[in-house]
C-alpha cells in the first residue's frame, strides 16, 4: 500500500534544518513516516525529503535513502554531498555511506549510524565558552526556575546568579548571538551543546 505524504499523513517537508539533522529520502509511502517518528524518537531532529520539490537547501548530517533511484539522484545534489548516506536495503558499493539490510535489527543499526556521526561532528565554530560553575547555575535559571529558586539551589546570593547571568549574556551579545531572556538563553545553550534535548517520556 502507498500513500502520498504530503496530502493524507500530512506530514511536513522542512526547509530549514539545524546541524544536527538526519534527511529521510521520501519514497512517498507509510515506512517515511515511520523513519520519521523513530529517528525524532531517538532524539534527531529530522526532515522529509522529496527529491521531485523544492524544498530550499538541506544540509543534513545523516540521509537515508531506500531506493536505488533516489540514492542516485541524491549523489546530485551539491548540498547532499558532505553527508553520510545510510542506505537501507540497497548496496552502495560504490558510494560513500553504510548499507543497512532490511531486516528486523535495521533500526538498532541505523540508531548506531546516526550516533556514530553525531559523535564525530565538528564542533560548532562560533560557540560561547562557560565556565562549569557558569553553566551549572544559569541551567537551573534557564530550564525554568526564579532568581530565588536558583540562588537557594546552589548556595549563592541573587546576586552572583545575575552577574553569571549579565556576563554570559554579554559573551553571546559580543559572538553575535543576542540574548534577552532566559528561554533564548536556553536555546543558545542547546546551539552550542551545553545543554541537551532529550526526548518527553510517553
Amino acid at each position: 500500500m502507498t500513500v502520498d505524504i504530503d496530502r493524507e499523513l500530512r506530514v511536513p517537508l522542512h526547509s530549514l534544518p539545524t546541524p544536527a539533522t538526519v534527511a529521510i529520502i521520501a519514497e512517498r509511502d507509510l515506512l517515511d513516516a515511520a523513519l520519521v517518528a523513530l529517528v525524532e524518537r531517538l532524539g534527531f531532529h529530522t526532515v522529509l525529503v522529496d527529491l521531485d520539490l523544492e524544498t530550499g537547501p538541506v544540509r543534513p548530517m545523516v540521509a537515508v535513502v531506500r531506493s536505488d533511484a533516489n540514492l542516485a539522484r541524491l549523489r546530485s545534489r551539491a548540498e547532499m554531498q558532505q553527508c553520510v548516506i545510510a542506505a537501507i536495503g540497497i548496496d552502495i558499493r560504490d558510494a560513500p555511506g553504510v548499507a543497512i539490510a532490511d531486516s528486523p535489527l535495521a533500526a538498532r543499526r541505523l540508531q548506531q549510524v546516526l550516533e556514530e556521526t553525531a559523535r564525530r561532528r565538528p564542533t560548532l565554530r562560533n560557540r560561547v565558552n562557560i565556565t562549569a560553575r557558569e553553566l551549572e547555575i544559569l541551567s537551573t535559571y534557564a530550564l525554568g526556575a526564579t532568581l530565588r529558586e536558583t540562588s537557594q539551589t546552589h548556595f549563592v546570593a541573587e546576586s552572583t546568579v545575575r552577574a553569571h547571568y549579565r556576563r554570559v549574556s554579554q559573551r553571546y551579545a559580543d559572538a553575535g548571538r543576542p540574548v534577552s531572556n532566559k528561554s533564548q538563553l536556553l536555546l543558545q545553550f542547546m546551539a552550542d551543546g551545553w545543554v541537551q534535548r532529550r526526548p518527553m517520556a510517553v
